[in-house]
């Protein structure tokens, strides 16, 4: 009896109480801090849908994604930084606790972050928390153990120091480091992977430069001026040699890499980085004359001049009531048809005279679906679009189909292949 009654006092002063008893009172604790709408630490163990599992005092709760301590755009930033973020300890508030079985929900949306400054030029480490066809979203929160929260921004593709082809292959997640330039005219955050040498580029504005052409398989090419600043060229700063930006583009995707042109360059876009250029082609040509060779050549460029431009104007006005033979052109694998007035000038197919044509609902549009690559018909030039460079032309169908049925008639056949014949006895029968 009185061995029972020492073992009891020894128990109560120094054992420990059972589990249960013990959770009792962590869950109390807890409620109580609740009442008081106390600040409580947290610390992270493990990413979980749309939220973390975490540890405070004592008990095991749940925090949601969107009641973090800072704020991300969808949910795969958050899995991004996750492993980030093991270990890491925050404050928040008690949102709700439910018992049996027990739920304690957390509010992290409370100010607990010292301001710190970033600083220009300086580079950091961050966590790739999304990818854009021309843009990675970095957080450099990362750069500080998270002890000053968020600090989300872009690095654009233009402003990315390593090969484009490497841009694509980045996986949200990784890790990445950046130069701070400050914040835009948004106030989001700029980050580049280039030392901050903005004077250097703004001193190139109106300079003539030389800019190497890079084109590693892929559509368009890239200029960098002096072989080290990326640059742009765009019609509207070269529009008086090119007669169209289409005769621009044309030109640019004959440059080959490795080749070396004349540019001015007409600003520093400092937002992106990019020098934007004007395309000096004068000097291009002359050194192409004598090379010999160069994709910037005498035979090329002249098309593409405002001589060139003049000459042909005069030409095409004087079309305008002809009849002229048309080549179609349509490129394998895609459905947009061209047609060329006399090999050269391009048209445009709007209207028909022909009565097979006229029977039928969008008798014009279906006939031209069934032409093929390198047929040859008769149209007649009816006006010409000065400001889209277009011959319009009225379809002479009837003249095609019937001088075909036609066996005598060897000089139309005559110049028009066994393809083209066949064709166009099809298309005769499909339109009747």
């Amino acid at each position: 009896m009185i061995w029972h009654y020492i073992k009891n006092i020894i128990k109560r002063y120094f054992g420990k109480p059972d589990d249960k008893e013990w959770f009792n009172k962590l869950v109390e604790n807890l409620e109580n801090k609740k009442a008081e709408n106390a600040n409580l630490p947290f610390k992270i163990l493990e990413a979980r849908n749309e939220g973390f599992l975490v540890k405070i005092a004592g008990l095991y709760a749940f925090i949601s994604f969107y009641h973090m301590p800072w704020k991300y755009y969808n949910t795969d930033s958050w899995v991004a930084v996750s492993s980030k973020l093991i270990d890491k300890i925050f404050y928040c508030k008690i949102h709700s606790i439910k018992k049996e079985p027990l739920s304690v929900l957390l509010d992290g949306e409370i100010p607990q972050f010292k301001k710190t400054e970033l600083i220009v030029g300086q580079k950091y480490r961050g966590i790739i928390i999304g990818r854009f066809r021309k843009a990675l979203q970095v957080d450099i929160g990362y750069h500080f153990d998270w002890k000053y929260g968020s600090f989300v921004g872009f690095l654009k593709k233009a402003q990315y120091n390593n090969s484009k082809q490497l841009f694509s292959r980045h996986f949200l997640g990784e890790e990445i480091e950046v130069f701070y330039h400050g914040l835009n005219e948004k106030g989001r955050f700029v980050f580049s992977q280039f030392e901050s040498n903005n004077e250097v580029m703004q001193a190139l504005a109106g300079q003539t430069v030389l800019v190497h052409v890079v084109r590693q398989d892929k559509k368009e090419a890239q200029f960098l001026v002096n072989g080290k600043y990326e640059g742009r060229i765009y019609y509207s700063y070269n529009n008086d040699f090119w007669r169209s930006n289409e005769c621009l583009s044309r030109a640019k995707n004959d440059l080959k890499d490795g080749d070396i042109i004349h540019c001015e360059v007409i600003a520093f876009i400092e937002d992106e980085r990019i020098l934007e250029l004007k395309w000096i082609v004068e000097p291009d040509i002359e050194i192409a004359k004598i090379e010999h060779n160069s994709s910037v050549n005498e035979k090329e460029q002249p098309v593409c001049s405002q001589l060139e431009f003049e000459e042909d104007h005069e030409i095409m006005q004087e079309l305008i009531d002809q009849e002229v033979l048309v080549q179609v052109v349509r490129k394998q694998g895609e459905k947009k048809v061209e047609f060329w007035v006399n090999g050269k000038y391009k048209g445009e197919i709007n209207s028909s005279d022909s009565s097979y044509l006229g029977r039928i609902k969008s008798g014009l549009k279906k006939a031209k679906k069934n032409l093929r690559n390198g047929d040859v018909i008769h149209c007649k030039v009816i006006d010409f679009n000065e400001k889209k460079r277009i011959l319009e032309l009225n379809w002479n169908a009837d003249s095609d189909i019937e001088i075909i049925g036609k066996e005598g008639n060897s000089k139309v056949l005559d110049n028009l292949d066994n393809n083209v014949i066949q064709k166009l006895i099809t298309l005769r029968n499909t339109i009747k």
